[in-house]
């Protein structure tokens, strides 16, 4: 086998490839000597200041959005402090209507007594009311007649749908 015209045909290809890199050279060269005469010419090194301002509004959108978060955070936070603080009170005026239900039926009263009173309100807590239900269950113990008390306290804030609604309940039994 003769492989003497590959040999030649890769010659010839290898130096049609150098010719041609040559002429490309020649041709970037003058091309940058065209854009250095003009007056808006930069340096490749100086085309990196839009990828600056870029990164700077990016910066930007990002603090924005964190600050956006935090303040919503701070919204979030401060509505559940308000409804925890409104929580505890609501508890407070059900005891409140419990010890007075409880001092009511120790003092000789009847759960009809504590069940008949209109809501409480207290005026060191406006806007709370408390609904008072007292159950006596009768019980026997040899010669001795008792009941058993049980009463409920149901203390509310606000209007039932409403944003502002709290409510809390607690309960108490007694024999007497």
């Amino acid at each position: 086998m003769n492989n003497y015209p590959d040999k030649l045909l890769i010659k010839f290809f290898n130096k049609f490839r150098t010719n041609v890199k040559l002429l490309e050279r020649q041709r970037d060269q003058e091309h940058d000597k065209v854009l250095q005469s003009t007056p808006r010419y930069r340096p490749k090194a100086h085309n990196q200041q839009g990828f600056t301002l870029i990164m700077a509004i990016f910066i930007l959108v990002v603090l924005g959005l964190l600050g956006g978060y935090m303040a919503r955070l701070s919204g979030v936070q401060n509505a559940t402090l308000t409804y925890a603080v409104q929580n505890a009170r609501a508890y407070q005026a059900a005891k409140a209507g419990l010890d007075w239900a409880l001092a009511k039926i120790s003092s000789g009263g009847t759960c009809l007594d504590v069940s008949s009173q209109s809501a409480l309100t207290f005026p060191d807590m406006p806007g709370f009311t408390v609904s008072l239900t007292c159950t006596l269950t009768p019980f026997q113990e040899g010669n001795n007649s008792q009941g058993i008390y049980q009463i409920n306290a149901l203390s509310e804030f606000g209007a039932y749908n409403g944003i502002d609604y709290v409510s809390r309940g607690t309960e108490a039994s007694t024999v007497k």
